[in-house]
This record gives C-alpha cells, structure tokens and sequence, in this order.
C-alpha cells in the first residue's frame, strides 16, 4: 500500500510519466464513483465514473485531407519522338492536401445505461490545380469523347474544386467494457452534401483560348452504423480506431458539361435530361486510426487525437467532360481531434 502510494504521487508530480505494470496503471475498479481528485492517467473510455449523472463534451477537429476521384485524367499529350511514330500520353490532374475542420457535442446518459448521444458537422474545400506546356514538336488535345483530337494546344490548366459538408447525429452504448478497452457501437443519421467543378483551359495553337466546364452536385441521407475501440496503453495514452458504413437514398441535382473552342461548334448538355433528377442507394465508408492522450483536471476531462482517417463513395457514376464515367469519390488525411468534458 505504502509503495502504491508513493507511485500515484510520483505520478501527480510529472516524475512517473509512463506506468510499470497493469496494476499500477489501473488503482481504481470501473464503476467506483470518484468525487475528489482524479489521478492523472485515468482512462476515460472505460468509463471510470466521476460524479453527477451527466457528461456534456464539446470538441473541435483540425483536419488536413485531400480528395480524389476515380478518373482524373482531362488532356492528351500528343508526342512524334521519331518520323511515323506517335505517343499519347494522358494528362492526370494532381490533387494535394487542404485544411478543413470539424465541430462536435456528446451527450452521455449515466443513468440510463450508459447511453452515449454524439453529433457532428465537418465541412471541408479543396481547390487544387494542374498544369502541363507541351514540349517541342508535341501538342495537346481534349479528353472528352466530343472534342477529342481537334483545336491542339501548346498548354493546358486545370482547376479542380469540391467542397464537401455532411452532419451525423448517433446514438451508442458501450459494448465490451474493460479496465484496459472498449467497443461502442453506434446507429444514427447521417446528411452529405457534395459539390465538384472542374474547370480546364487551353491554349490554342491557333483560335486563342478553348474552355471545358464540368459542374457536378448531389446530396444523401441515410442511417449510418459505427464500430469504435480505444484501448489504454500507459500514462494516459491510448490508442483509437474507428470503422463505419452507410447506405444512403442519393439524390443527383446536377451534372452539367460545357466546351467552348473557337473553331468548334459549342457543347452543353445537362446529363441529367429531364425535370426528375435522377437518384440511387450507394455505399460510403469511412475508417480512422491513430493515438490519444487524455488526463482528468478540476473535475474536467480533456482528450486530444491524432488519428488517419479515410472517406470513400462508390459508385457514384456521374459522367465527366462528355464521355467518361467516373465512379468513386475518396478523402483522407490527418485529423487533430480536442475533446472537452464537463
């Protein structure tokens, strides 16, 4: 008792940073209502009770993501590298990573059987753009399907743009419940809003400028079922993972495509023909993974998370510049996650 002692007074004075075994790091039985100090360390996900019958948490994420999709090329490269020899090479648009951010609340209902209330909102813009100069005796030519190998031009410059926002509300309990981890599983209802341009410009050879224009947007909502696990490690470190799918009602509002050369009669076509846009069921997944510290103060809790985290869409085939079906769309990146209860 006495060596105990002197361990958790190490550790409220910084000296003890890490833990030497299992039992030193857990002091406390799950379950034992704490009212005064907490020692640092302590393992929130297990859900060591404080006092009260409510916990109330707000939390703001830091994300630094980048988007893609499934087909992102929008140019030829025309090349003649010896006399009767032609080389296309396809022009792919780079994309990079972007900040955004992500705000939340939780809710749990001690005394109803641990019942665990949370909501998000993310929103995330990411512009990125791309560019090619044709070299010497080489041209370039649009991919679209309409005006492909007409108007060569000596560069090309694309502009891609989306900007995405979804908000979730779910509802979970603990599942597995341990000194050392915890599985909560969670249902809920999750919105998503998407918007993508693509805009491309070239620079003729002759005729001066020739633009393409791609505008694309839809919406979804469905229920959504999310598996979580944290796992203590020492010192208040843990580590988090996070998986979740969804099959949501997608509605499609627009998928508009435009061409404009000066030698060329001008295109625009709403792929969407009709007044009924058209809609489907499709599959979103999303996964993360990464590391936590949490720690007790005054009565509070705070978490901080690093993690990776991915977002997929399948099969969203919407048809870009005239021709290609392009299916997926995907982010992910790192996500700085501060978490506040009180």
């Amino acid at each position: 008792m006495i060596n105990r002692k002197i361990f958790q007074l190490a550790i409220s004075l910084g000296l003890l940073p890490l833990c030497a075994n299992a039992e030193m790091c857990c002091p406390l039985v799950p379950g034992e209502p704490i009212c005064g100090e907490v020692p640092p360390g302590y393992f929130y996900p297990a859900l060591y009770e404080t006092c009260g019958c409510l916990d109330i948490a707000v939390s703001a994420d830091f994300i630094y993501w980048a988007a893609s999709k499934q087909v992102n090329s929008f140019a030829i490269e025309n090349r003649a590298p010896a006399v009767g020899v032609t080389e296309n090479v396809l022009i792919t648009h780079r994309f990079g990573y972007r900040p955004g951010f992500k705000v939340g609340a939780a809710l749990g209902l001690r005394n109803f059987d641990n019942i665990l209330i949370q909501a998000e909102y993310l929103r995330f813009n990411n512009s990125t753009t791309t560019g090619r100069t044709a070299p010497a005796g080489a041209f370039i030519t649009p991919l679209n399907g309409i005006t492909i190998n007409v108007e060569p031009a000596s560069q090309v410059r694309s502009k891609w743009h989306i900007n995405a926002q979804w908000l979730e509300v779910l509802v979970g309990r603990p599942f597995y419940l341990g000194q050392r981890m915890i599985l909560t599983p969670s249902l809920g209802l999750k919105g998503f809003w998407f918007h993508e341009t693509q805009n491309v410009d070239f620079n003729l050879l002759v005729g001066g400028l020739g633009t393409e224009r791609n505008d694309f947007k839809f919406w979804s909502i469905g229920p959504i079922l999310e598996m979580s696990a944290k796992g203590l490690l020492c010192g208040g470190l843990y580590l988090l993972s996070n998986w979740s799918c969804m099959f949501p009602y997608t509605r499609y509002t627009k998928n508009d495509f435009q061409a404009n050369f000066p030698l060329t009669v001008p295109f625009q076509r709403d792929f969407f023909v009709g007044k009924r846009k058209p809609y489907t069921y499709m599959a979103f997944f999303e996964a993360g993974v990464g590391l936590g510290w949490g720690t007790y103060f005054c009565g509070y809790h705070l978490e901080l998370d690093l993690t990776y985290d991915y977002w997929g869409a399948w099969i969203l085939n919407t048809i870009v510049f005239g021709g290609q079906l392009s299916k997926d769309r995907y982010l992910h990146g790192l996500t700085l996650k501060g978490q506040f209860d009180f």
